[in-house]
C-alpha cells in the first residue's frame, strides 16, 4: 500500500469524494460493508480500504461498487457536501499538518 502523503491534492480530493460518497449511499441503502463487498464480489476488506481512502481502488473495481450500490460511477465522485466546505478544505482537516506543509515546501521549491 503507497504511502498517503506520496498523493497529489488531487488524489486526495478524489479518494476523499469517492469514500464520502460510497459511505452516503451505502448507509442510504442499509448495507454493511461487508454485505456492499459481497454484491460487488470483492473482499470485506477491501471495501474498508476504499472507504478508508487506503488503497488506490481501480476503475474495474469502482465499477463493481457502483453496480452493487444500483448507482451510476460519476454518483461516486459527484460533488455533493452538503456545507460550504471545500473538498481540500476537508483534506486539509484530516491530514496531519506537517505533511501539508511538506506538500507546500515542495511546490515552492
Amino acid at each position: 500500500m503507497e504511502e498517503q502523503s506520496k498523493l497529489t491534492d488531487e488524489q486526495l480530493a478524489a479518494r476523499l469524494r469517492l469514500s464520502e460518497n460510497l459511505k452516503r449511499i451505502r448507509a442510504s441503502q442499509g448495507l454493511s460493508q461487508e454485505a456492499l463487498a459481497d454484491r460487488a464480489g470483492l473482499h470485506r476488506t477491501y471495501a474498508s480500504q476504499v472507504e478508508r481512502k487506503i488503497v488506490n481502488a481501480s476503475l474495474d473495481n469502482i465499477v463493481l461498487l457502483a453496480r452493487a450500490l444500483g448507482v451510476d460511477v460519476s454518483e461516486l465522485f459527484a460533488n455533493v457536501a452538503d456545507d460550504s466546505e471545500s473538498t481540500m478544505e476537508r483534506i486539509e482537516k484530516k491530514t496531519p499538518s506537517s505533511s501539508i506543509e511538506k506538500k507546500s515546501r515542495r511546490k515552492a521549491t
